[in-house]
């Protein structure tokens, strides 16, 4: 087996082969079918892609067809061309090929292909096909690995929804923080006020009319205004600790001196307006 030097019947022999791959690669069935032979035979990448038949060969291009029928994608990285006799020639090429499938993209980079080809009356036929590159992704039944593919695509989808619950979780998360928000101003709004208004009146009254009262009404003043900080303190202090115990995880236990008790009021006045 020689290299062919001749640069026409070389020529040939390569337009041939590459009329026939064109038209596989565009999916182009007929065009593709008039660079047979008639007993054209073949043995594929596939475990089962092995002919005897042009029949056989027919049937499994067009099983691979169905699988994947978009147009493929390919580079040629290397080719040599070689005879046998007068009206027979080899043909060895290796590329990298993209098919292109409904469920994804399958590379196959360094794809070997062994061709055997007979000149007839009508100009070189291919007569047989050896196509290299075994996958142990492929199944019988195969010509790409389509189950896979199809595997893939299940857990794309999956990942798809579980990333849409999440954020649907999220979403919910954050709608519950807006009402919280929203809670808590109202909260802030009305039942904050109501101590800071008799802070803020008693301290009022002693600063504008402190020399007209007794000592014993003075001494009440301050009392009430110690009990209303405690009361307007422990609100505070209690719906700080209500917003970050929103993941109710978090159980807040009412203190035993007297501003905790008034914390604990404050907790069961502000719980009923959250509720």
């Amino acid at each position: 087996m020689e290299i062919i030097k001749d640069s026409v019947r070389r020529k040939e022999i390569v337009d041939t082969y590459f009329g026939y791959f064109e038209a596989y690669a565009r999916r182009d069935w007929d065009a593709m079918v008039s660079y047979f032979d008639g007993n054209f035979t073949m043995v594929g990448t596939g475990v089962d892609e092995k002919t005897h038949q042009l029949e056989e060969t027919l049937a499994t291009m067009k099983r691979e067809f169905a699988q994947a029928p978009a147009p493929i994608t390919y580079e040629t990285k290397n080719l040599e061309v070689f005879e046998i006799g007068d009206d027979v020639a080899v043909l060895m090429i290796s590329m990298d090929v993209c098919l292109h499938n409904i469920e994804g993209i399958v590379e196959c980079p360094n794809n070997r292909s062994t061709v055997i080809l007979r000149q007839t009356d009508t100009g070189w036929k291919l007569v047989h096909g050896h196509w290299s590159q075994p996958d142990r992704d492929i199944d019988v039944g195969e010509s790409v690995p389509y189950r896979l593919l199809k595997k893939r695509s299940l857990e794309l989808e999956e990942k798809v929804a579980e990333r849409t619950r999440e954020i649907e979780a999220q979403k919910e998360r954050l709608e519950k923080l807006n009402r919280t928000k929203n809670k808590l101003f109202s909260v802030i709004g009305h039942d904050l006020r109501a101590p800071f208004n008799s802070l803020l009146g008693f301290s009022r009254m002693l600063v504008d009319d402190y020399d007209t009262f007794t000592q014993e009404e003075v001494a009440e003043f301050i009392r009430t205004i110690n009990k209303q900080a405690g009361k307007a303190y422990g609100l505070l202090d209690n719906l700080l600790h209500w917003a970050k115990s929103q993941d109710d995880k978090i159980f807040i236990q009412s203190g035993k001196n007297s501003d905790a008790q008034a914390c604990g009021g404050g907790q069961q006045l502000f719980e009923s307006h959250c509720r």
